[in-house]
């Protein structure tokens, strides 16, 4: 468990959430708390991490999030700077952040390298952003 909690360390300094933990027993902490005592938001960054450190541990560089609309507008601006800087360094080639908005995203908002595509009526259309 050690390459994977290390990675885990870093994933929470990297992206500044609270410190996870796998212990002994298999047993899922955040700060020290179980993860079944966490809130919603808090359950979710502890699965981003662990989901994350998956993809870099197995070498896939595949990182699939449901549910992204859970985290408030200044972890969700955490989470992409923090996937963003593991893909500027090669540890991720791919981030799907799947969520529901009830408007799409301003290009000034979004890091360059992403690509925002809206689904609307059943059509899905990708948003030009400015600097992409």
């Amino acid at each position: 468990l050690k390459p994977f909690n290390d990675r885990l360390a870093q994933s929470a300094v990297d992206a500044e959430w609270d410190a996870v933990v796998i212990t002994d027993d298999l047993e899922i902490e955040a700060a020290g708390r179980q993860y079944r005592l966490l809130s919603k938001s808090d359950q979710w960054t502890v699965n981003a991490m662990i989901a994350e450190a998956i993809s870099f541990t197995s070498s896939l560089k595949l990182v699939l999030l449901d549910e992204f609309d859970i985290l408030d507008v200044n972890r969700r601006g955490d989470c992409l700077a923090w996937l963003g800087a593991a893909a500027e360094c090669g540890e991720v080639d791919s981030v799907l952040l799947f969520s529901t908005l009830k408007e799409s995203p301003k290009p000034e908002d979004m890091p360059e390298g992403v690509d925002v595509h809206w689904i609307t009526d059943g059509q899905c259309i990708e948003l030009a952003l400015q600097g992409n």
